[in-house]
């Protein structure tokens, strides 16, 4: 993107358990599709560990941060491309491997649209691992089931009340 906007971002407390109480863990911009100069932080909530983004991209931000060649938007048939996608997508899961360590998890995808990255999740990542999704779009969330995943329709917010 030729000239990235700041985002609408939005502060929360851990989905899981309400705290707001957290530590940075990471933090980076957008360097795959340099939507915006801002910069996210993941963090791990003080109370159970669980990690997020906080602040996150406000919901009014969703049509910047996801442009029109965004990967779950574009196939290839390029096979040299395919390739290259792959390996790179293969490092991803190696470093998710570091970050969540192994044995049983649940993984969850929240936005998890397709389910592409849950597919990689499953193959890629440690076999003890329990992908599931998180989607609003509810074509999404069929596709989803279809693959086989456990694939929750609404948002965050409501998820997390459960």
């Amino acid at each position: 993107m030729n000239n990235p906007t700041h985002l609408d971002l939005e502060r929360g407390n851990c989905a899981l358990c309400g705290s707001g109480r957290s530590e940075i863990c990471a933090s980076g911009n957008d360097f795959e599709y340099e939507t915006s100069p801002d910069v996210f932080h993941f963090v791990r909530c003080l109370d159970c560990d669980h990690q997020y983004l906080d602040p996150r991209p406000a919901a009014s931000a969703l049509g910047i941060i996801y442009p029109d060649n965004y990967y779950s938007f574009v196939g290839t048939t390029n096979p040299l491309v395919a390739r290259l996608q792959r390996i790179w997508e293969g490092g991803k899961i190696r470093l998710y491997r570091d970050f969540v360590g192994s044995g049983s998890r649940s993984v969850l995808d929240v936005g998890c649209g397709d389910g592409r990255f849950l597919s990689l999740l499953r193959e890629m990542g440690d076999p003890h691992w329990q992908p599931v999704g998180l989607e609003f779009d509810a074509e999404a969330v069929a596709t989803c089931r279809e693959k086989g995943f456990e694939t929750h329709c609404e948002r965050i917010e409501e998820f997390a009340q459960r």
